[in-house]
């Protein structure tokens, strides 16, 4: 995490959303959000700085890590989470949510998109970051290394749940 720190310093993030996060226990969890703590430091916070989702599956997690000094204070919306693969905050103006959506084939992915569409919208903006697992437009975003592969979506449930919430890639 040291290296974290140059990267705050010089970029001034605010919000962090990390994907295949390893960590295994809320114990682990518990003391990243300490060191994550101490690198701004400080020994404590106003309100939660860091946010991991844990389960069992050791390749499914996600997390969101904030900037203390940030005047925003979220809260995870437990409601609105899908363990592992889907995390999302709230604060009085913004909604952030960190995705790892699946890998091993389209079928899977397109169950996890239609698990997202069921959740309720949020009430505020939704800024989502993390890894889609999937392309809008293959031609945009990668080189095309199967020049027989449909140029269509790759995921039309991700396509469903983007325009439902009004998100742009």
């Amino acid at each position: 995490m040291a290296s974290w720190k140059a990267h705050l310093t010089h970029d001034r993030l605010d919000i962090i959303c990390l994907q295949e996060t390893h960590v295994s226990s809320l114990a682990q969890a518990n003391t990243l959000t300490t060191t994550w703590t101490r690198m701004w430091g400080l020994t404590s916070t106003p309100h939660p700085i860091a946010y991991w989702t844990v389960t069992e599956d050791s390749t499914h997690r996600v997390a969101i890590l904030l900037n203390p000094f940030s005047r925003l204070a979220f809260t995870e919306d437990r409601a609105s989470s899908i363990p592992g693969r889907y995390i999302q905050i709230s604060s009085a103006t913004l909604t952030v949510a960190s995705v790892y959506a699946p890998s091993t084939s389209t079928r899977d992915r397109q169950e996890f998109f239609r698990r997202l569409i069921s959740l309720p919208p949020p009430a505020t903006p939704l800024l989502v970051g993390g890894d889609f697992n999937c392309v809008s437009h293959p031609r945009w975003d990668r080189h095309l290394t199967n020049p027989t592969r449909p140029l269509g979506s790759e995921c039309d449930a991700m396509e469903l749940w983007l325009t439902r919430l009004q998100l742009y890639d």
